[in-house]
């Protein structure tokens, strides 16, 4: 069995947006900035460790993120994408977590 991760790092989050997206290579940068926008926001919780420590999300961390993005998708604003997260969250992974039961 292969070793799984107990984390992805900001590079791994970006590939695989890029990846789930379609983001072509000359979208990249711009998309990379606002990935390092919402880490210096301080959003999601706890992926902001620091200057010079690399980002590190977790899997709620990973799925708040999953869902900005797909909110950015639909027209949403940043900075109310992540406010709307933020409060929801609570109730967003709840809903989650029993689906997957």
């Amino acid at each position: 069995m292969d070793h799984v991760p107990a984390y992805l790092g900001s590079r791994d989050v970006e590939a695989f947006f890029r990846r789930f997206l379609g983001i072509s290579e000359d979208g990249a940068k711009a998309f990379t900035g606002r990935m390092k926008h919402l880490i210096r926001q301080k959003f999601p919780e706890g992926v902001n460790t620091g200057h010079g420590v690399p980002a590190r999300y977790y899997a709620d961390q990973f799925f708040q993120v999953v869902v900005v993005v797909e909110l950015w998708q639909w027209g949403v604003p940043p900075a109310r994408a992540t406010r709307l997260v933020t409060d929801a969250w609570p109730a967003l992974r709840r809903s989650v977590r029993s689906i997957c039961r």
